[in-house]
């Protein structure tokens, strides 16, 4: 999945953001999925929806100001740049993002099209109808005074 790394001003990672396209329970899986790491908390209602410990550091997944396009994930407490090295590679080397990303687009897509699809249909059978020499009722939405169907 694709990451944002954030840095200190000695160029260490400090932690990361990745989009909120993946939908809170995916991140919290994804998280769950790290080598060695523990759910400690979570709250999919909140800001920081999942809290998780990996060697004894704390991190969290948070939605700063609560409407945002990014979730943040980072350690709580204090900086073990090798921890949040090894999260940061294990968040980018997830594909669940990819695919939670697809599905979206592919519902939002279906959700649009929806709506015009009965229009289209309507549009190409008035075209055929015409075509094939015959008269559309506009009431019943039928062709009239075609022999073979038209």
């Amino acid at each position: 999945m694709r990451t944002y790394p954030l840095y200190d001003t000695q160029g260490r990672l400090i932690g990361f953001e990745i989009s909120s396209v993946l939908l809170r329970r995916l991140a919290r899986r994804v998280s769950a999925s790290v080598p060695g790491a523990r759910i400690v908390s979570t709250n999919l209602r909140e800001d920081r929806f999942c809290e998780f410990e990996i060697a004894s550091t704390r991190f969290a997944i948070e939605e700063p100001f609560g409407d945002n396009s990014r979730y943040w994930v980072g350690p709580i407490d204090e900086l073990a740049v090798e921890v949040v090295e090894r999260v940061h590679a294990h968040f980018a080397n997830n594909r669940t993002g990819t695919w939670a990303v697809r599905l979206r687009v592919l519902l939002c897509c279906g959700l649009i099209a929806l709506p015009l699809y009965q229009p289209a249909r309507r549009f190409i059978e008035q075209d055929r109808c015409f075509d094939n020499g015959g008269r559309w009722n506009q009431s019943t939405f039928k062709c009239e005074g075609v022999k073979n169907g038209g």
